[in-house]
């Protein structure tokens, strides 16, 4: 649990930083590196639902695990 905390919180960090990245030298390379950091969280959270075999709580991990591959895919 301490591990998936810190991997969301450097995900977030690393966000703030992207966007404040994006407005001062115009590239959204730490925008991309933090969705990277959260699809990772994602799938160490539904790697562990499964294990508990929690398949509701996996299931709603989904949307979440969509949406940040569809801010990857808008990256580039």
């Amino acid at each position: 649990l301490t591990i998936i905390t810190v991997f969301e919180l450097v995900g977030a960090a690393t966000l703030i930083f992207g966007v404040y990245y994006a407005f001062t030298a115009k590239t959204t390379l730490w925008i991309f590196y933090g969705f990277v950091i959260l699809a990772l969280t994602i799938l160490f959270l539904l790697f562990g639902k499964r294990l508990s075999k929690d398949y509701v709580a996996a299931a709603s991990l989904v949307p979440y695990f969509m949406l940040i591959m569809l801010g990857i895919m808008s990256m580039y």
